[in-house]
C-alpha cells in the first residue's frame, strides 16, 4: 500500500527510485518504533498513505524518493512536519497573530486588527496587556462574610420497613455522600452445586441490567463523577454508590437497578470468566488494592460522588443490584477474568493461607472460599446468578446505608425502589467447625502457618475477650515495616530463635462462630520451634500469667484501632452496614467502648484456656519438612 501511495503522479520513473523498496523500508521502520501490529500502527501506515498522495503537496512523495527524507525520518514524521510549504506558511501566519495563546503584548504596545477599539470604534489599534498580580495589593478593610445558617451534628437515624428492609442514615452535610446497600448474599450461603457465584457476582455489577444497559450504567456514573463499588465477605455483599451530594437520586437508580433487576446475559456472564482469575490473583496479592470485595458472609455495593450527584448514582446502584439481566455474551466475557484473578491470587501466601484455614476449619458455610474453584470457572452460567440473586436478595436480608444524606430522601427511595422481592429468601447453614488441616508443599524457604481454634461469635462478650486477648499477644506491626518487637509473642519466640521471623495473633468472628489462633512466617529450618515459642506463650496466658497492667493496655490498643477504622467514611459505612444485617439495630463507638473496658482479666484468661483446648485446626505452606502436624502440637 505505501509502494501504492509513492506511485502517485508518476514521480517514482522520473527520479528512477525504486518504490517498492522505499516502502518496504518505511514499513518497517513504523513497525521496528511500534512494535506491534495494533490500531497505532495501521493509523501510523494510514496517515503515511495519505501524505503521499495528496495532491496539494507533491513535494513531500519526491523527497522520500530522492531520498532527501529516510525511510526511518519519514516514519517518525507528525503531521506538521509532513505538511505543505503553503500550509506550514499559513499556519506560521495563524500562530503569529494569535493574542491568546501565542503572542504577548509589547511594553509599548501591540498591533492588531482582532479586536475593536471602544473608543473609535476602529479595528487598527494597539493593546497593552498588564500583569496586575505582579503588583503589590493596596490594603483594603476586611469585610465580614455574612453568618450562616448554624449546622447542628445529627445523630445517626435507623429505620426497619415492613418489609424487613434496614435503612440507616446519618446527614454529616458533607458535600460528597455515599450510600450502601449490604446484602446477607456472601459465600458462606453457597452449595456444592453453585461454588464461586459469589465470586462472579463481584465482577458483574456493570453488566446489563432491565432499567439500563452496561454502557448506560458505566457513562452515567462517570458522567457525575462519581464511584460504584462492590464489596463482599464470606457473609455479606455491599453495593456502594459515591457521588455529588445532588447527584445521589441518580445513581441510586443505577444501584437498584444492579441490584434487583440484573439480566446475566450469556454472553455478558461468560466474558466475565476470565476475570474471575485475575480478581482473585489481584485480591490476594494486595487485598486493599480493590473496591470491589467480599468476604464469606457479605457483599456491600457502594457508589461514591459529591453529594449534588448522589441521584444519579443511586439510579445506577439499584440498576446493578435489583435488575441485572446477566446477558449470555457478558457473562462469557467475565470468565477468563476468573482464571487470572485466581492466578494472580495464589502469589500472596498469607491470603493463600486463609483460604486453606477456613477449609481446613469448617465442614460447610464458612468452609468456601471468597474464590471461583477452577473446576467452576467458565461454568458459572446466568440462569445460576438469576437463582442465587432471587433467593439471597430479597429485602430482609438487606440493608441500606447513607452518608451525607438525609434520612427522609434515603427513606423514599428505598420505598420506591426496593419494594421487590420480599421475604427471608433462603436460610443460609449454620457454620460447623470440625478441626482439620491442610499442607501445601511447595518447597518456599519461608514456611507459612496459621493455627487456630473455635472462638466466638462477633457481637458477643466472648468476641470481645479474644479481641482484647489478641492485643494482649500482639496484633501485628502497626508501622510500615514494623517488627512488632514489643509484643509478648514476638519476645516469647525471641528468646531462643537467632534467625528472622514474624509472629502475630490471628481473630476472625463472623456471626455465628469464630477462629482465633497464631500466625507465623520463618525459615523452614526454624518452622518448628517458631510454632511451639508461639502456642507456649499463649498457654501461660491461660494458666494466668497475665497482668492486668498488660490487659489495660491491650484494651486502649484495641480501642484505638477500632476508633481510627470508623474515622474515615467508608469504615464507618461498613460498620454500620454489617451491625445492621447481624443484629437489625447499630451500637454506636461509645457503647462498643463500654463494651470493651467491661472485659475483665479472668475473661481473657478464660479466652486463652479455650483456644488451648480447644479442637485445632491448622494450614501450611512452604517446605514443610520441619513443621509439625496438627496433632504434634
Amino acid at each position: 500500500m505505501l509502494a501504492a501511495a509513492l506511485r502517485t503522479g508518476d514521480d517514482y520513473i522520473a527520479i528512477g527510485a525504486d518504490e517498492e523498496e522505499l516502502g518496504s523500508q518505511i514499513e518497517e521502520a513504523i513497525y521496528q518504533e511500534i512494535r506491534n501490529t495494533d490500531m497505532k500502527y495501521k493509523n501510523r501506515v494510514r496517515s503515511r498513505m495519505s501524505n503521499l498522495k495528496d495532491a496539494k503537496n507533491p513535494n513531500l512523495r519526491k523527497n522520500v524518493l530522492c531520498g532527501n527524507i529516510s525511510p526511518d525520518l519519514f516514519a517518525r514524521m507528525t503531521a506538521e512536519e509532513m505538511a505543505s510549504d503553503e500550509l506550514k506558511e499559513m499556519r506560521k501566519n495563524l500562530t503569529k497573530e494569535a493574542i491568546r495563546e501565542h503572542q504577548m503584548a509589547k511594553t509599548g504596545g501591540t498591533q492588531t486588527d482582532l479586536f475593536t477599539c471602544g473608543k473609535c470604534k476602529e479595528k487598527n489599534c494597539t493593546y497593552t496587556q498588564r500583569f496586575y498580580s505582579l503588583k503589590v495589593a493596596p490594603k483594603v478593610k476586611a469585610t465580614p462574610a455574612p453568618a450562616g445558617a448554624p449546622v447542628h451534628p445529627q445523630d445517626l437515624e435507623f429505620t426497619k420497613l415492613p418489609n424487613g428492609l434496614v435503612i440507616a442514615s446519618l446527614e454529616n452535610y458533607a458535600p460528597a455522600s455515599r450510600i450502601g446497600l449490604f446484602i446477607k448474599a456472601g459465600s458462606r450461603y453457597e452449595d456444592s452445586n453453585n461454588l464461586g457465584t459469589s465470586h462472579l457476582l463481584r465482577l458483574a455489577s456493570s453488566l446489563t441490567t432491565k432499567g439500563a444497559s452496561s454502557f448506560k450504567i458505566t457513562r452515567g456514573i462517570e458522567a457525575v463523577g462519581g464511584k460504584l463499588s462492590v464489596t463482599s465477605t464470606r457473609e455479606n455483599m455491599a453495593y456502594t454508590v459515591e457521588c455529588l451530594r445532588d447527584d445521589i437520586e441518580i445513581l441510586m437508580e443505577f444501584l437498584l437497578n444492579v441490584t434487583t433487576a440484573p439480566e446475566f446475559r450469556r454472553w455478558e456472564v461468560a466474558a466475565l470468566q476470565s476475570q474471575l482469575r485475575i480478581d482473585k490473583a489481584v485480591a490476594l496479592q494486595n487485598p486493599q488494592a480493590r473496591n470491589v470485595t467480599s468476604t464469606r458472609e457479605n457483599m456491600a455495593y457502594t457508589v461514591e460522588c459529591l453529594r449534588d450527584d448522589i441521584e444519579i448514582l443511586m439510579e445506577f446502584l439499584l440498576n446493578v443490584t435489583t435488575a441485572p439481566e446477566f446477558r449470555r455474551w457478558e457473562v462469557a466475557a467475565l470468565q477468563s477474568q476468573l482464571r487470572i484473578d485466581k492466578a494472580v491470587a495464589l502469589q500472596n501466601p498469607q491470603a493463600h493461607i486463609i483460604e486453606n484455614l477456613h477449609a481446613a476449619a469448617y465442614r460447610n458455610a464458612l468452609a468456601n472460599s471468597l474464590y471461583c474453584p477452577d473446576y467452576r470457572i467458565g461454568k458459572v452460567t446466568p440462569d445460576e446468578l438469576h437463582h442465587y440473586v432471587q433467593n439471597h436478595f430479597t429485602s430482609a436480608r438487606m440493608a441500606l446505608v447513607g452518608l451525607g444524606v438525609s434520612h427522609p430522601v434515603l427513606k423514599q427511595v428505598a420505598e420506591r425502589f426496593l419494594n421487590m422481592r420480599g421475604g427471608l429468601g433462603l436460610s443460609g447453614a449454620k457454620a460447623r467447625y470440625r478441626g482439620g488441616e491442610i499442607r501445601e508443599q511447595n518447597g518456599d524457604s519461608l514456611v507459612h502457618a496459621a493455627f487456630v481454634a473455635e472462638s466466638a461469635a462477633t457481637g458477643s462478650a466472648e468476641a470481645n475477650a479474644f479481641s482484647v486477648l489478641q492485643h494482649v499477644l500482639g496484633a501485628g506491626p502497626h508501622v510500615k515495616r514494623g517488627s512488632n518487637a514489643t509484643s509478648s509473642l514476638y519476645q516469647a519466640v525471641a528468646k531462643g530463635m537467632h534467625q528472622p521471623f514474624d509472629v502475630s495473633a490471628f481473630n476472625a468472628s463472623y456471626s455465628d462462630s469464630g477462629l482465633f489462633g497464631i500466625y507465623t512466617i520463618s525459615q523452614a529450618a526454624a518452622a518448628g520451634d517458631v510454632i511451639k515459642a508461639a502456642y507456649n506463650q499463649v498457654k501461660a496466658i491461660a494458666q494466668g500469667n497475665l497482668s492486668s497492667t498488660d490487659v489495660q493496655a491491650a484494651k486502649n490498643k484495641l480501642k484505638a484501632g477500632y476508633l481510627m477504622s470508623v474515622e474515615s467514611s467508608e469504615g464507618f459505612l461498613d460498620e454500620i452496614g454489617s451491625q445492621a444485617l447481624v443484629a437489625g439495630s447499630y451500637v454506636p463507638p461509645p457503647t462498643v467502648l463500654q463494651q470493651i473496658d467491661s472485659v475483665t482479666d479472668a475473661d481473657v484468661i478464660n479466652a486463652a484456656k479455650k483456644f488451648v483446648s480447644g479442637q485445632k485446626s491448622m494450614a501450611t505452606s512452604g517446605n514443610l519438612g520441619h513443621t509439625p502436624f496438627v496433632d504434634e502440637l
